[in-house]
């Protein structure tokens, strides 16, 4: 628990008591990932087609839906020719904080970098919502001044 406080302090944040903020900003979903498909709009009406809650297409294709319905969304998405590369549950923000603003976007990046490069921590949740974007031009910004040996 050190290291963590320490990150969270580090980046202006504070680390409040276990459990207490997923009892109130996040649900407990299923996720489950599929493989980037020929059609993303043919996979999004395979989606509406299942009791899936809800989906996005980012880094990866995330598809939540309740614990009651994850094997109907499962095979539903399979059955339609879908590969589900993992599912698993997970934590989800009831409500999500647009971050718009480069330096706010640079130093929640920089703060999510130390909880990975970190050997206790092994997920992270959050609610920021930051545009595509400026997500690439953070990481474009952390790249060109990374130190190289």
């Amino acid at each position: 628990a050190p290291s963590i406080r320490h990150i969270f302090s580090a980046f202006g944040g504070n680390m409040w008591e276990s459990g207490s903020v997923s009892n109130f900003a996040f649900d407990y979903k299923w996720r489950i990932v599929v493989e980037e498909p020929n059609s993303r709009e043919e996979l999004e009406l395979a989606i509406m087609e299942t009791s899936a809650e809800d989906y996005t297409f980012w880094e990866t294709i995330e598809i939540v839906t309740e614990r009651e319905h994850l094997m109907s969304v499962k095979n539903s998405l399979t059955q339609a020719g879908y590969t589900v590369r993992e599912y698993s549950l997970g934590y989800r923000a009831k409500n999500f904080t647009p971050v718009i603003d480069f330096d706010t976007a640079l130093k929640l990046y920089s703060m999510l970098k130390e909880f990975d490069d970190d050997e206790d921590v092994e997920t992270v949740w959050n609610t920021a919502d930051i545009s595509e974007e400026l997500w690439k031009e953070v990481e474009q910004y952390v790249e060109a001044r990374r130190f190289r040996t």
